[in-house]
């Protein structure tokens, strides 16, 4: 008989879905006041946001719920996660929440995740009749954040901050004419240098927008960067002046080694003598779509392998090349990575690069537990399919098997992972190609080795 040892938290590659929201009025009055969920927790897991006579949102780092439609009055609102395990941690309890006549309520959850607090920003309903409201809110732990709305450029001569702006602090609101040319720019309050810059940016007339500063874990050593927030959702802002970084995953079993171009531009690698079953590190570049071209070592007119893609402004990806030059069945995926750490868990990426292997199901076992006597963690992973799992730290079996099968084409082999971590395991064929089987540790397993 199967049985669960623990809950895991699977977060798919292409989910897409990042606030799950079920909502109404928190009476049978009519409904009269606007309520929103901000998770601006650096380090948590989606939270959960529950009215108890109103709408519930589960909310990821740096996302918003859509803007509900509720009844007026007091509503008791909790706020909690969930462990890998399954265990339903509370951060808030029975909050008392006051909605006015016609107000808007945005409830902006800050941390870090062990010393959260709620910010309750309360305006009336958004009934701009000219220009456009803009509002600030400082959810970083940046001592003093000056942030600018400037026309054109980024020049900030003779320039005034629209706010100034502690941790936890909001701004009131500031009316703007509309338009498409608008430059958001922070900087540090104490020494005055750019911290952040993105744009040109659109903001619509007869709209209401809450720009919210988070902490940023992205490419470049920037500390901030700064989503905006509608009815609907959060996004991230045009144009930032972020850089994207990339590193290549060399999983083809008959390409010793490998160099990597970027373009057509053939005089130097930005990452050479890759060897494989190994990763290259991070390359750094400029927001744009590129053409990466993969050659033999030291051998640049010898192309095996090249494709297209797109970096945007502070994305990490990993270029991730399976199959083999012998038979032309070279392909790559590019996979985002994620490198923000949640506390209460270990982030492990498995991603499936064995040609040979076929059609997989994945294992994390306690240690002791079996095959039969468990369920998978992923199943009918197929070459380059790839997925993240959150784990309570401690020790795991990983184990492959076939399929729909119990039959174990790797493992069991003893891993060990700490909360916080980001971690990495491939699956791989030997040198040349075929069993047996193999897998390939990353990022901070090799840190901890």
């Amino acid at each position: 008989m199967k049985r669960f040892h623990f809950v895991l938290t699977v977060l798919l590659l292409a989910s897409g879905i990042s606030a799950c929201d079920s909502g109404g009025s928190s009476s049978g009055l009519d409904p009269e006041a606007d309520t929103r969920f901000i998770n601006a927790v650096p380090d948590s897991p989606p939270i959960l946001f529950r009215l108890q006579e109103g709408p519930t949102a589960t909310v990821s780092f740096g996302q918003a719920s859509n803007l509900f439609r509720i009844s007026n009055g007091n509503d008791e609102l909790d706020v909690s996660y969930f462990e890998p395990d399954g265990d339903e941690i509370d951060l808030i309890e029975d909050e008392t929440i006051s909605y006015a006549r016609e107000s808007e309520v945005s409830l902006v959850l800050t941390g870090p995740l062990e010393s959260t607090q709620l910010i309750e920003l309360e305006n009336s309903e958004a009934d701009v009749e000219s220009g456009v409201e803009v509002q600030f809110v400082n959810a970083t732990a940046v001592e003093a954040v000056e942030i600018y709305l400037v026309r054109g450029s980024a020049n900030l001569n003779g320039q005034s901050p629209l706010a100034a702006l502690a941790p936890n602090e909001t701004s009131d609101i500031v009316n703007l004419d509309a338009g498409d040319d608008y430059f958001v720019v922070a900087t540090d309050g104490d020494s005055g240098s750019v911290i952040y810059q993105a744009g040109p940016t659109r903001l619509q007339a007869l709209t209401r927008r809450l720009f919210v500063a988070i902490d940023y874990f992205g490419p470049g050593g920037g500390v901030m960067r700064v989503v905006q927030v509608d009815t609907n959702s959060a996004s991230t802002l045009s144009n930032e002046a972020l850089p994207s970084e990339f590193r290549i995953a060399n999983m083809a079993p008959d390409l010793a080694d490998l160099d990597v171009y970027v373009n057509d531009t053939l005089t130097a690698p930005i990452s050479s003598n890759v060897s494989f079953a190994r990763l290259s590190g991070y390359s750094e570049l400029l927001p744009d779509t590129y053409e990466f071209i993969v050659t033999f070592p030291g051998d640049p007119a010898t192309v095996v392998f090249s494709d297209d893609v797109t970096l945007v402004p502070g994305e990490s990806r990993t270029m991730v090349l399976s199959g083999q030059v012998g038979d032309a069945s070279l392909r790559a995926r590019f996979v985002r990575d994620d490198n923000r750490r949640v506390g209460i868990s270990a982030q492990v990426r498995v991603v499936h690069a064995a040609p040979s292997a076929e059609s997989v199901d994945v294992y994390f076992l306690v240690p002791g537990e079996q095959v039969d006597d468990s369920v998978s963690v992923f199943s009918n992973f197929v070459l380059l399919a790839n997925g993240v799992v959150a784990l309570d730290g401690g020790d795991y079996d990983v184990v492959f098997t076939r399929e729909g099968e119990e039959t174990i084409l790797f493992g069991p082999e003893r891993i060990s992972v700490s909360p916080g971590g980001i971690y990495g395991v491939y699956l791989t064929d030997a040198p040349g190609g075929g069993t047996p089987i193999d897998i390939t540790l990353t990022d901070d397993f090799q840190a901890a080795n």
